[in-house]
């Protein structure tokens, strides 16, 4: 027990005393001296300081009034004292944290060191005291900036893993729109070009979406390596044929070399290892104007005999590097070499630096041999697996070495001859309108009966109501229930057994077994992909009908071909108009508002964003002038050109309200009614049907009453009707909604 008090230090007045006392009044931290029946004896005067005391005799004689009733471990403050005390007479020495408190409460974290030491026969011990504080303070703030980093970098991972499916979305619209013109093959020379280049824009701005997300999983330890058993020269042949379009119209000689005694199949991430391979070959085929690109694949056997190394060399008789250059190759700053030259090269500099991570991931190694002017020597040894003793042998590896038997086309797309499948019937679910609205433009062709539902549970009440479909094309992302709920729902609740084909942005290998398993009979990536399409079309409609009905289907579209079957050219003018003209309101609004003589910089980049929107809205509907004249005005803007800017801009929302007006005109005009008589009872019914509906407050119904009528074509007053009915419902304003229903609903002489 430790006994406090007893003025023990008024006895110690021999020189050695107080020899011992001056030593402990110079330490620079606290010391206490404790007798072996754990009584304080004295303490130096560094107590005074740390305790904010006037005297140390009240530490000596009150020591647990600096010492609250527990220690933060839970332990009481006395028990473990003398725990602590004992363990440092025992085995000499001790070291452990201890919590104190100023005579005001306020907390002290210590660190104590107990030393036992002799005095004339007598054992006692010294007990160091280090105030934490100061440390335990710069730990924290340490540990909330670790804390922070972290959030921040699961932040970015959330928020780029959201960004893929929103960007995802209008490009998937961009590269549709795009492939289904250039399918029509109706186009002028220079219009096909522009669209190609518009397709190879917009799937180099994918490829780059692509590098930024591996790019943070790699940053945020979320990219996996997920081993698959795989095809070696499968795995061959898909990185030749992509990559052998890099060649265009360059004087380049690629050839394959391919070790015989190859495994036929590999266990590894073939996904990753493409990637790797796609990014080497594409960054030599970029930089190599003429000479040769040469690509090898051998094998090196290990100590374990179901395991082997795949050495890949890419050689290119290109630009070269010099040893600064390859230094800063992987270095993780994105660096692209000699812009002055290679301006024109696409890339962002990011895909050898992903590369070089998935390598180190993969537990390879990549080494670089590369001269300037001399061109680059790339060897990539990553250590596979093996599934069996089958190797490819001579004559595949042969084969596979004839490039030309190896390509399937140098095309950059595909130019598909549709299979007419008037028998089939598919369903594509998806959130996003220009997604569907894509989806049926590649589905047009076939002559396929196309359904489509903007959420699961649209799909589900389909298929509750009987509907059978032989493909649904169900969208993996999307909000309430995503695509993995709804097709759980429909196998397991409803019993569906039919085809469900899962549409993902995020179509990677290690999703395959995930969709798989979860119902769906395949999955197809988006933006979409027509050849992916096209084969599930064919495997799970055609391949199924007897062979007379296939070639029914072949004879009678051979019959009524006429040069018409894309009749929907004019629905897609129709809708591209309608954006256009929403568009430019905004624009003119926005523009309007803003005043010139006092423009704030947020005012100016707003007016640069609005005039950069008009550009290529006024391109895509043929106002090629005007969309000239909103670059020129964007450039103003980004060069603080004030002078030029109030000149041309009145001129500019004077012909941009001009077109507007024109395209709305001529869109009453050409409207396509169907009978009025019919449309009136129609629409009258559905009137009648919010009515109630708001009188109910359901807000569901009146929507879908909405949803029915917009169906339909009708004049401007009646759409702007539908557009104030629909905004008074969001706003759940449901009176107004209900009058004007009430009105519409019994007034005659309505323009319908």
């Amino acid at each position: 027990m430790i006994k406090l008090g007893n003025n023990v230090e008024s006895t110690h007045t021999d020189i050695a005393g107080m020899q011992i006392r001056a030593l402990l009044d110079s330490s620079p931290l606290v010391c206490s001296v404790f007798d072996s029946n754990h009584n304080i004896t004295t303490a130096n005067q560094k107590v005074e300081t740390l305790f904010e005391i006037e005297d140390r005799s009240i530490y000596i004689n009150e020591f647990f009034k600096f010492t609250p009733e527990y220690q933060p471990d839970g332990e009481k403050s006395y028990e473990k004292s003398f725990r602590m005390l004992n363990e440092g007479l025992t085995t000499g020495y001790n070291k452990y944290e201890w919590l104190y408190q100023t005579s005001s409460g306020e907390p002290i974290p210590c660190e104590e060191t107990l030393v036992r030491v002799n005095f004339n026969g007598v054992d006692y011990i010294l007990c160091y005291t280090r105030d934490l504080r100061e440390e335990k303070a710069m730990m924290a703030k340490l540990e909330e900036a670790i804390r922070r980093e972290q959030l921040a970098n699961q932040a970015k991972t959330r928020f780029l893993a959201k960004m893929s499916h929103e960007i995802r979305t209008p490009m998937n619209s961009v590269l549709g729109i795009t492939e289904i013109e250039l399918q029509k093959n109706i186009h002028p020379i220079e219009t096909e070009d522009a669209l190609l280049r518009i397709y190879s824009a917009s799937n180099l701005l994918l490829a780059i979406i692509n590098d930024i997300l591996d790019l943070s999983k790699v940053e945020a330890g979320k990219m996996e390596i997920m081993p698959v058993v795989y095809e070696t020269a499968s795995m061959i042949i898909d990185t030749v044929q992509l990559n052998i379009m890099y060649i265009g119209s360059k004087r380049i000689k690629f050839t394959l070399n391919i070790d015989e005694n190859l495994p036929s199949y590999l266990v590894g991430d073939e996904l990753r290892i493409k990637q790797v391979l796609n990014n080497f070959l594409s960054n030599a085929f970029k930089y190599t104007l003429s000479g040769a690109v040469h690509l090898s694949f051998q094998v090196e056997p290990t100590e374990n005999e179901h395991d082997v190394i795949i050495i890949m060399k890419i050689k290119d008789t290109g630009q070269g590097m010099n040893q600064d250059q390859i230094e800063n190759l992987f270095s993780g700053d994105f660096i692209r070499f000699n812009m002055e030259n290679n301006y024109a090269i696409e890339g962002s500099g990011l895909g050898l630096n992903i590369a070089g991570q998935l390598i180190h991931m993969m537990d390879g190694t990549v080494s670089v041999d590369s001269e300037p002017g001399m061109g680059s020597e790339f060897t990539i040894r990553i250590p596979q697996s093996i599934k069996d003793k089958n190797v490819i042998g001579a004559e595949l590896a042969k084969n596979l070495q004839n490039i030309e038997d190896t390509q399937i086309s140098l095309k950059r797309l595909s130019k598909l001859e549709c299979e007419p499948m008037p028998y089939g019937k598919v369903l594509v679910v998806d959130d996003v309108e220009s997604n569907l609205y894509v989806a049926k433009g590649f589905l047009m062709p076939y002559k396929i009966s196309v359904d489509i539902a903007e959420s699961g549970f649209e799909a589900i009440d389909k298929v509750r109501n009987g509907a059978v479909y032989d493909i649904i094309f169900m969208d993996y992302m999307m909000p309430k229930m995503d695509g993995m709920e709804t097709t759980k729902i429909l196998r397991e609740e409803l019993g569906y057994s039919h085809p469900i084909v899962a549409l993902t942005a995020n179509a990677f290998s290690d999703m395959a077994a995930m969709f798989m398993s979860s119902g769906f009979s395949g999955y197809a990536s988006k933006p979409i992909d027509i050849n992916q399409m096209d084969k599930y079309l064919l495997r799970f409609i055609r391949d199924k009908q007897p062979f007379s009905v296939i070639v029914q289907a072949r004879n009678t579209k051979l019959a009524q071909s006429n040069g018409k079957e894309w009749e929907t050219e004019k629905v897609i003018s129709e809708m591209l108009t309608t954006s256009f003209i929403k568009d430019a309101q905004k624009v003119i609004d926005a523009i309007k508002s803003l005043d010139f003589n006092n423009l704030s910089h947020e005012d100016l980049q707003s007016y640069i964003v609005h005039v950069h929107a008009m550009k290529s809205a006024l391109f895509n509907v043929g106002k090629n002038e005007l969309s000239v004249t909103a670059g020129l005005l964007e450039r103003a803007g980004r060069n603080d050109d004030m002078q030029t800017i109030k000149a041309e801009t009145p001129r500019f929302l004077e012909q941009l309200s001009k077109i507007k007006n024109n395209l709305e005109q001529a869109g009453e005009q050409n409207l396509l009614l169907v009978d009025d008589e019919e449309n009136m009872v129609f629409f009258k019914a559905q009137m009648g049907i919010i009515y109630e509906a708001c009188a109910l407050l359901d807000i569901d119904v009146a929507r879908d009453a909405l949803k029915a009528l917009s169906q339909k074509s009708y004049s401007k007053q009646i759409k702007e009707l539908l557009n104030e009915i629909s905004d008074n419902l969001l706003s759940g304003d449901f009176d107004e909604a209900s009058i004007l229903a009430k009105k519409a609903a019994h007034e005659d002489g309505v323009n319908v």
